[in-house]
């Protein structure tokens, strides 16, 4: 591609800076100039200037001019570690320090009235808002945004800010202490798809819903339940739930365990007849079919993978008060349930031939059953 002269949207252009590129990337910019209506060099201004106001919206360029700001900042900035706000700009140190002070310091709108219907608020007033506690933020596990405060385009490139005031949306949505993927995923659709800054809108836009997906679903917690697309506002609400959780899987009547008569806390003397298909049918009374005895081995591997789950997301302090019949070798409840599954999953690959198991996890079982191995 030819050399092209660009430089910054204003002042003298005396600075001259080499671009190179690929024929698709000569058509591109030629195809940009000729939707504008503008010179070829003024395409790559208006690249630079776009960039860097999603970069770094609140920075004045001459702050880098003049050696103000370094490049670990620049860098911090560009990933949302930083706001302008953090650095200290003014030369003659007329700054205030107590400015940021959480003793002098606090966001323009009260936590009650960000989580209540109203106007549209400015990025600035969220993005102090979502700020931590010890920076005049309210930012924790209650904190929450009422969608009529937050506009669709109104969020900047900053993984921290943006993905925790998503998080105080999808709260307030709830009032179950459960929130839906499907919600998270209609906030970032809604709310983000704006902050791409690739030429390729389509793939920009689908790395946008990647990235800020995963940003916002990191602040809550998964239910153990692979088919279940739910997540828990905070862990409190976790551990209120995980007594019933777990009763579904090792204490309800109608479960795999108890219709076996061998349930996952007995595997280490026992192989249930779950393991046999012939046997299976004589435990239950039915005439089960193959397919029907691979559906509920997949059950029975779901659950062992739910118990699992719960001692990895949960510590042993928080699972005391169930009160589990733990086995003899287990230090904690934590790895009383660890014991289990891995028990659960011997177990069934040392009695199920590899015909079967092929059909279960193949046509059954969800593919996270790898974790089991």
């Amino acid at each position: 591609m030819s050399e092209a002269a660009t430089s910054t949207s204003s002042g003298n252009k005396e600075h001259q800076m080499k671009y190179y590129g690929d024929e698709r990337d000569k058509t591109e910019r030629e195809a940009i100039s000729a939707g504008l209506g503008c010179s070829l060099s003024a395409v790559n201004r208006e690249a630079i200037d776009r960039l860097y106001a999603d970069l770094y919206p609140d920075l004045d360029p001459e702050h880098i001019r003049e050696g103000r700001v370094s490049e670990d900042d620049l860098h911090a900035l560009a990933q949302g570690d930083l706001s302008v706000d953090d650095l200290e700009l003014d030369e003659e140190d007329a700054h205030d320090p107590t400015d940021r002070d959480p003793a002098h310091y606090s966001a323009p709108i009260t936590p009650d009235q960000l989580a209540s219907e109203g106007a549209e608020c400015s990025y600035e007033t969220l993005r102090d808002a979502a700020g931590d506690l010890v920076d005049g933020g309210y930012w924790g596990d209650e904190f929450e945004v009422h969608p009529s405060r937050v506009g669709e385009t109104t969020l900047r490139q900053n993984h921290k800010i943006a993905s925790r005031i998503l998080a105080g949306m999808a709260r307030a949505k709830t009032t179950s202490g459960m929130i839906p993927e499907a919600v998270l995923d209609e906030l970032v659709e809604t709310h983000c798809l704006h902050l791409t800054t690739r030429f390729d809108t389509k793939r920009g836009e689908q790395h946008i819903r990647e990235t800020y997906g995963d940003l916002v679903r990191s602040h809550f917690w998964q239910h153990p339940d692979p088919d279940k697309d739910v997540y828990f506002v905070s862990k409190a609400h976790y551990v209120s739930s995980v007594k019933g959780i777990l009763d579904e899987q090792l204490d309800s009547a109608d479960s795999v365990e108890r219709i076996m008569g061998a349930p996952l806390a007995s595997l280490v003397k026992n192989v249930p007849a779950i393991f046999s298909h012939a046997e299976w049918q004589e435990a239950t009374g039915t005439q089960k079919s193959e397919q029907e005895w691979h559906r509920d081995l997949s059950t029975f591997l779901k659950q062992a993978m739910i118990v699992r789950q719960v001692a990895l997301d949960l510590n042993a302090t928080e699972l005391n008060p169930l009160d589990l019949a733990l086995a003899e070798e287990a230090k904690d409840e934590c790895h009383h349930l660890l014991l289990l599954a891995k028990r659960a999953y011997d177990q069934y690959e040392s009695n199920v031939r590899g015909y079967h198991r092929t059909r279960v996890e193949e046509h059954h079982a969800p593919s996270s059953i790898d974790k089991l191995r």
